[in-house]
């Protein structure tokens, strides 16, 4: 477990026990993705962005950044400025205007967890946690967004939210604030999700990733048996023991929607939040908002690496109480009860 910043490469790498999560800074603006995989120790990895390709950087080609907001890989994608592909946040203006551009201001790596208020989400003491917070703003309209990003000592999990704060003078709407947004080359990738009804929840269903947009949601106003909060990328090989896999699951029990995108230049877009079906939310100066947490897992070892990842930080970081690491007392299921005779 450890969060390190390269200064002179701007290059952020977060550590868990087996994988490796890098971020980095484009043009001082652009808060960019740069690889999710397995461990590696070393911050020279720039090279992964392919800066030298089309459409490179606007501060290189000085042409209008459209085809290059279309292409990149963004940590936190906005509506309006150019990416085309399924942005992760949208905010109305009282004017009616929806663009926004959040840039990259600053960061602060801290040890421990911050709590979300009213909201569930994994804990941690500063012995076994780390915290990266990105800040970043809309010049315009003022608003704060801040990326948070936690580590965990001995699993492979990267628990995710963001901050939406109004530092302006006006009043602005909130029309999506999804809580994780994830770009990479398409590998083949296939979707998986988790489907079913009473008495038969969790069956799995695996599809081939095609171009356009593939979700599982709810806007039920609870996630359900019917669509469960949880979606996987994994490549066709994938089984129990081997194959790559991408995960997230939602630490959230209402509306939500979980999204993969393949576009044309065949790279994908996985995203998770809140379902914006009948979202808006007013946001009043000096007020803040908190999105739900987003638990990201990468498995190089198939899917019981990643379920094991999942229960390892569930029951370390996220169950409380007495019995969770005791045996459980025997229930006794009473629902059917006027038809069944007990015996004792």
């Amino acid at each position: 477990m450890n969060i390190v910043f390269d200064k002179e490469k701007e290059v952020f790498l977060l550590q868990t026990e087996r994988t490796t999560y890098g971020i980095t800074i484009v043009d001082d603006r652009y808060v960019e993705h740069l690889y999710y995989g397995r461990k590696i120790e070393d911050t020279d990895i720039r090279y992964l962005l392919r800066e030298e390709e089309y459409p490179t950087p606007p501060s290189s080609n000085r042409r209008e950044e459209v085809s290059f907001l279309n292409c990149a890989q963004m940590e936190y994608s906005e509506t309006g400025m150019g990416d085309f592909r399924e942005s992760a946040f949208c905010v109305r203006s009282t004017d009616g205007f929806r663009a926004g551009e959040l840039a990259y201001e600053g960061y602060e790596i801290q040890k421990g967890k911050p709590e979300i208020p009213g909201l569930p989400a994994t804990w941690g003491s500063e012995e076994d946690v780390m915290t990266l917070k990105i800040f970043c703003q809309d010049a315009l309209l003022r608003i704060r967004v801040t990326l948070l990003y936690s580590v965990f000592a001995g699993t492979d999990a990267i628990a995710r939210s963001v901050i939406v704060e109004n530092g302006g003078t006006e009043a602005f709407y909130l029309e999506k604030v999804l809580s994780a947004c994830l770009d990479m080359d398409d590998r083949g990738f296939e979707v998986m999700g988790l489907f079913g009804s009473w008495a038969r929840e969790r069956h799995i269903q695996r599809l081939p990733l095609g171009y356009g947009r593939q979700n599982i949601a709810s806007f039920r106003g609870e996630s359900s048996h019917q669509e469960s909060p949880f979606m996987a990328l994994a490549t066709p090989e994938t089984n129990q023991e081997v194959g790559e896999v991408y995960a997230m699951n939602f630490v959230y029990s209402g509306n939500f929607i979980a999204q993969a995108e393949k576009s044309q230049h065949d790279s994908v877009r996985m995203t998770m939040g809140i379902h914006p079906e009948g979202f808006t939310w007013k946001l009043e100066p000096d007020e803040t908002f908190f999105a739900p947490e987003v638990v990201m897992v990468y498995s190089g070892e198939g899917l019981g690496r990643m379920t094991s990842s999942f229960h390892d930080l569930y029951r370390e970081h996220l169950m409380r109480g007495p019995w969770v690491h005791r045996k459980r007392p025997g229930v006794v299921y009473k629902l059917e009860a006027p038809f069944i005779d007990f015996v004792e």
